[in-house]
């Protein structure tokens, strides 16, 4: 149940006057990613179906498995880029280690493409303030780093 307080429902209420021009913003930088990364072998984009029009809420590459994830991730940290994982597998995460008893073990052999994902994924920063400099950081960075591969 997630009740807003009056002052964050005021705060809402105009923020929601900015949205078309917050998502627009958001599009014109996902569009600079695709731009930036067309030529990048080793990275794979999302993509937008031709019947919707996405908001962009995030920007999730995924990259060739012979690319460390976790080596990228930490090499854009020391660059001072922040990245997530771009999926997350519940039944891979510690915290659900122990949730079946032996005897009702599930079988996640399905969840395959799932868990290459999950080892390939990172979400780049994206947000309506940020600044065409730093998307050409951030591209600069992860190009340059995988080209030494």
């Amino acid at each position: 149940n997630y009740r807003l307080t009056d002052l964050q429902a005021a705060i809402v209420r105009v923020q929601l006057k900015r949205l078309k021009s917050i998502i627009k913003k958001r599009r014109f930088l996902a569009s600079k990613y695709f731009d930036l990364f067309k030529t990048c072998n080793l990275i794979s984009l999302p993509k937008e179906p031709n019947w919707a029009k996405s908001n962009w809420q995030s920007f999730c590459i995924r990259l060739d498995q012979k690319v460390n994830q976790r080596d990228v991730m930490q090499y854009l940290l020391d660059c001072q880029i922040s990245t997530r994982k771009g999926i997350m597998c519940a039944h891979l995460e510690p915290a659900y280690e122990n949730w079946h008893t032996e005897n009702d073990k599930q079988d996640y052999s399905k969840l395959q493409y799932s868990e290459t994902c999950t080892k390939t994924s990172i979400q780049l920063p994206l947000f309506h303030e940020l600044k065409e400099n730093e998307q050409y950081y951030i591209t600069e960075k992860i190009k340059a780093y995988i080209e030494r591969i």
